[in-house]
C-alpha cells in the first residue's frame, strides 16, 4: 500500500516482521541483519528497523565514542558516510513507526532497543516512559539466553537509564 508518498506496511505487519527477525536472536545486530532485504528503497519502513537494530550501544566506559555519537553510534564510519544514519537525523515518521511497534511488541529485545532509541531522541511528550519501558525490557533480557557479557551490558544500561530519569525503584 502506498500512503503519504512512501511504501507503508500495516503496523501489525511491521510488528510481525520485526518480531520474526528478533526470535532467537542472540543480540540486536542479528535482528537488523535478518531484516535487511536487497533493493529496499528509502521509503521502506523496514529499513528504519534495520537502522534501529544496527546501532552500536556503547557503554559508559566508551567516553570518546559517546562524546561523538551518544550511546548509540553507527556501526560503520567511512569516507562515504556512516551507517545507520546518526540517531538525531532519523525522521519523525520513522520514530512514530518505532513507537508503534515498541508499544505493540511483547518481546524484550524489540522493546529494549526501540524504547531506548526513543528515549535518547526524547520523543513524545513523556520520553521518560520510553526510558522506563526500556529499563524493564533490559532487565527481562537478563533472564534470557544472551551471552553473559551482553546480559551484563543490559543491566548496566538499565541502571544508567534509571539514574538518568532519577528512578530509584527500577
Amino acid at each position: 500500500m502506498v500512503l503519504g508518498g512512501y511504501t507503508e506496511m500495516m503496523p501489525e505487519e511491521l510488528r510481525q516482521a520485526v518480531e520474526k527477525a528478533a526470535t532467537g536472536a542472540p543480540e540486536w545486530h542479528t535482528v537488523g541483519m535478518r531484516l535487511q532485504k536487497p533493493g529496499s528503497d528509502s521509503d521502506d519502513p523496514v529499513r528504519a528497523f534495520v537502522w534501529a537494530f544496527q546501532y552500536m550501544l556503547y557503554p559508559l566506559t566508551e567516553a570518546r565514542r559517546r562524546e561523538a555519537w551518544g550511546p548509540f553510534a553507527p556501526v560503520f564510519e567511512g569516507q562515504q558516510g556512516v551507517f545507520p544514519p546518526p540517531l538525531p537525523t532519523v525522521e519523525e515518521r520513522w520514530l512514530a513507526v518505532w513507537a508503534d511497534v515498541a508499544e505493540a511488541s511483547a518481546m524484550p529485545v524489540v522493546q529494549s532497543r526501540l524504547h531506548d532509541l526513543l528515549w535518547e531522541r526524547r520523543w513524545s511528550s513523556r520520553p521518560d516512559l520510553h526510558a522506563r519501558q526500556a529499563i524493564d525490557a533490559y532487565v527481562a533480557l537478563n533472564n534470557g539466553s544472551w551471552h553473559s557479557v551482553d546480559r551484563a551490558f543490559c543491566l548496566i544500561r538499565a541502571l544508567e537509564l534509571a539514574r538518568m530519569i532519577k528512578d530509584s525503584e527500577s
